[in-house]
């Protein structure tokens, strides 16, 4: 999935219900843990940054820090949401997602091989396959390389302006 999909659609789920996101720098950065868990392509790492045995304790540290620096939990909790949204992301979209590793070395991913056909048979709609699959794969050690942009990150990303848009639009009430 690409860079551009994995911060605009929980942004702009975030922007949706919480508007106030949008007027806080601080809680607009925590945006960028989205991203944390695709450090293992940066560092070559195998899939320890999607790992849950790494992603729980930084999220408690993330809520200690928070706590002890400003009496508050509000900053960790969206980053750890943001956190979160990616390995879902990475789930929806085929994986492998290593929730695990390295105790376990493969992922998970979910499929969705169901195809329409139009007329083919006695009805003029059907549906051919399982709806979703669940498939284990190995990780993927030898690949670097991150998509920037796609058409859904675009779309992602265009989603998020317009909720922006929309919030700031209706924040002043039009209809008064």
């Amino acid at each position: 999935m690409d860079l551009l999909t994995h911060v605009g659609l929980p942004l702009a789920a975030t922007v949706a219900i919480a508007p106030s996101v949008l007027r806080s720098p601080p809680m607009l950065a925590t945006s960028a843990f989205t991203l944390v868990p695709d450090a293992d392509k940066l560092f070559g790492t195998g899939g320890y940054f999607q790992s849950l045995l790494l992603l729980v304790p930084l999220s408690l540290a993330l809520f200690g820090a928070e706590q002890v620096l400003r009496g508050t939990r509000v900053l960790a909790t969206l980053a750890t949401a943001f956190l979160a949204s990616h390995l879902v992301l990475d789930l929806l979209d085929g994986g492998p997602v290593t929730l695990l590793y390295p105790v376990v070395e493969s992922g998970i991913g979910l499929q969705f091989p169901a195809v329409i056909t139009f007329w083919n048979g006695p009805l003029p709609v059907s549906v051919h396959g399982p709806l979703v699959s669940l498939e284990a794969a190995p990780i993927r050690t030898e690949g670097r390389e991150y998509p920037f942009i796609q058409g859904f990150g675009v779309a992602s990303v265009l989603l998020f302006a317009t909720v922006a848009a929309g919030r700031h639009y209706f924040e002043e009430d039009p209809c008064a």
